[in-house]
């Protein structure tokens, strides 16, 4: 189980109705019971930034709510998604 242990969410920019927005999303840090996403939300017609963000995430034992060492292969299945190219 994933827990939200920091979040943080800068706007640079207004983005409107039907614009075309892209996401962009990665994983920037492995440690050792917790890791970080970043993403930034840019404007499809010029790639200019409208949000960034990161999040800590921590890995729990759902038993015991206690945090645990990520396994190695859920780090694994990260980047292994990462690496596969989306539509």
């Amino acid at each position: 189980m994933f827990v939200v242990g920091d979040i943080y969410c800068r706007f640079h920019s207004q983005a409107y109705a039907r614009e075309e927005l892209v996401i962009k999303v990665r994983t920037s840090r492995f440690g050792t019971k917790s890791f970080t996403i970043e993403s930034v939300i840019q404007r499809k017609s010029t790639g200019e930034v409208i949000a960034s963000n990161w999040t800590n995430l921590i890995i729990v034992d759902s038993k015991t709510k206690k945090s645990i060492v990520i396994p190695e292969w859920v780090k694994q299945r990260i980047r292994d998604n990462e690496k596969t190219p989306q539509i």
